[in-house]
């Protein structure tokens, strides 16, 4: 029989609760998946502690359950909605999330010289993409609107209220909610000591930390065919967002009418098919991928370009790729894709 000293039986003994902690405390991944009003959502964490994970999970699925049923302007309940009623006739009273998102949206508005523009709601109605069969608007409607439905029309006043100047104006924040929810549901994470997620609402996602020793790996679909992948993207604390043609529309003598319109004719935007925007602020990217799309290939591509936190790609209607520079760190893009 072999004798052990005390000290190295303590010594043994220490090394095993070490080695039995480190097995214990090894990160594993947990996910939920919730269809949430129209939009899916799927979170998906890394983290050592089951109980922090999935409590984690809830509070974060909430917080976007919450964020969508708010602004949501198709949501009879929603501020927006409020905002749409009576804001051309009287003041609107808000919160002060809705209020700071107008603010964020009329800078862009500014900033983008209108490709993006939340007045642009203002065509909704006129189009009804939802509705079978689709009616495409008179020229002559389209016109009327688009003479007063500017984005410098919208006022925003002391004390939260918001005040719309021209009769039957509509403002929506539908291009800019889903960034703020990815924004806030990894704030919710964070604050339970959770640093490695990948947060998806439809087709635009934010990732922080790694995914185990890996950095996430997000697809970018095919404008036309979604079984199919453009693009793998490989980021650590980035959001992605991505915008297409092909998500609502129809067709009227092969002419395709798609529901991202061009704030200053209310008209679908034309040139290109599909942008996708990477920036560490969600909101940004969500409202980039719209406004870039709006501004065409050329000029979308400049001004991605002239932006310190963004980068992506657009595919224009012949299939042809426009990327940034800062693309080459972060996917392998063909010049080309087949429509």
């Amino acid at each position: 029989m072999v004798k052990r000293s005390s000290a190295t039986m303590v010594g043994l003994l220490a090394s095993l609760m070490l080695a039995s902690t480190a097995f214990a405390a090894a990160p594993a991944e947990y996910d939920d998946a919730r269809t949430i009003g129209r939009t899916d959502a799927k979170i998906t964490v890394w983290h050592a502690d089951a109980a922090v994970a999935r409590s984690g999970l809830s509070n974060a699925m909430e917080e976007i359950s919450r964020i969508l049923r708010k602004l949501d302007s198709a949501n009879r309940n929603s501020e927006v909605s409020l905002i749409n009623r009576i804001a051309d006739r009287e003041e609107a009273l808000v919160s002060s999330e809705t209020y700071s998102l107008l603010e964020s949206a009329l800078k862009f508005c500014r900033s983008t010289k209108r490709a993006f523009d939340p007045t642009v709601q203002s065509f909704d109605y006129l189009w009804q993409f939802g509705r079978r069969p689709a009616v495409r608007p008179l020229a002559a409607e389209l016109r009327v609107r688009a003479g007063f439905a500017r984005c410098d029309k919208v006022v925003l006043k002391p004390g939260r209220r918001v005040r719309l100047l021209e009769v039957d104006m509509r403002v929506g924040l539908d291009d800019m909610v889903r960034g703020h929810a990815l924004e806030r549901a990894a704030a919710q994470l964070r604050r339970q000591g959770i640093s490695s997620f990948r947060i998806r609402i439809g087709k635009e996602a934010y990732v922080g930390g790694h995914a185990g020793t890996r950095h996430w790996l997000l697809t970018v679909p095919h404008p036309l065919d979604p079984a199919k992948d453009v693009a793998q993207v490989y980021v650590s604390s980035h959001a992605v967002a991505t915008r297409s043609q092909a998500e609502t529309f129809f067709v009227r003598g092969g002419v395709r009418y798609h529901d991202v319109l061009d704030p200053r004719t209310g008209q679908p935007a034309r040139g290109v098919l599909q942008a996708t925007v990477i920036s560490p602020d969600p909101l940004l990217a969500d409202a980039l991928s719209r406004a870039v799309m709006v501004m065409g290939a050329a000029k979308g591509l400049r001004h991605l370009e002239s932006l310190s936190n963004a980068e992506g790609f657009l595919i224009d209607e012949k299939g042809r790729l426009y990327a940034t520079g800062g693309m080459k760190s972060m996917a392998r893009l063909p010049a080309r894709i087949t429509l």
